[in-house]
């Protein structure tokens, strides 16, 4: 995982997909995954969470060592 920011009860997370194809940028509401999204590259990631849901560039922090995005620490 690369960035995580939050926001009352929402958690926003930009997250290396793994396979070369770009991030992915999550939206959960309430714990609850309610939209990913593949993008190129991290800065357009950050965009479209920006457009997507007005989350300010600089909410954004590292993600910490070992943090797992949400949908993987509910498995």
């Amino acid at each position: 995982m690369l960035l995580v920011a939050e926001r009352g009860d929402e958690r926003f997370e930009i997250v290396d997909d793994g396979g070369g194809e770009g991030v992915l940028v999550y939206r959960y509401a309430a714990g609850r995954n309610t939209h990913d999204y593949l993008q190129p590259d991290l800065p357009t990631g950050l965009l479209c969470a920006e457009d997507e849901w007005g989350v300010d560039p600089s909410a954004w922090r590292p993600a910490e060592p070992g943090e797992l995005p949400l949908w993987q620490r509910r498995a």
